[in-house]
């Protein structure tokens, strides 16, 4: 399993507009062959930070990802809405291992980099899930 961990921070006027645009990567992503996991979560102490975290079977399937029309869409309309070019921290995931994960299920954590680890669907943690549908 790939998991890669992007930061994003976005101009205050842009949040929306991301928000809008990232849920429509999400419901894309989301169908791809390989693709496990595709959460959008925006920072509750900094309503422009977010966190991009995507999990994908192989590496091949990471990598096709970021050839498809949906993701291209999304980095040309949301690159000029960034406050600063996003941050991003790839992994091979440990546990669950290369097993698909469940509905609903977390994968893996950064918590070294983000101190409380987030309950990514729901509870408490420092993040808001935005949820497809």
């Amino acid at each position: 399993m790939i998991v890669t961990s992007v930061t994003v921070y976005v101009k205050k006027d842009r949040v929306d507009e991301f928000i809008a645009a990232s849920l429509k990567n999400h419901e894309n992503s989301v169908k791809e062959s390989g693709n496990l996991r595709f959460d959008v979560l925006q920072s509750m102490d900094d309503p422009c930070r977010f966190l991009l975290y995507e999990a994908y079977a192989t590496e091949a399937a990471a990598q096709a990802h970021k050839t498809t029309a949906h993701y291209l869409k999304w980095k040309n309309a949301v690159e000029p809405w960034m406050a600063k070019p996003r941050e991003g921290v790839r992994g091979r995931g440990q546990a669950p291992g290369d097993r698909a994960p469940g509905p609903g299920r977390v994968v893996g954590c950064f918590h070294s980099l983000w101190g409380n680890c987030p309950e990514l669907i729901s509870g408490p943690g420092k993040w808001t899930c935005f949820p497809a549908g």
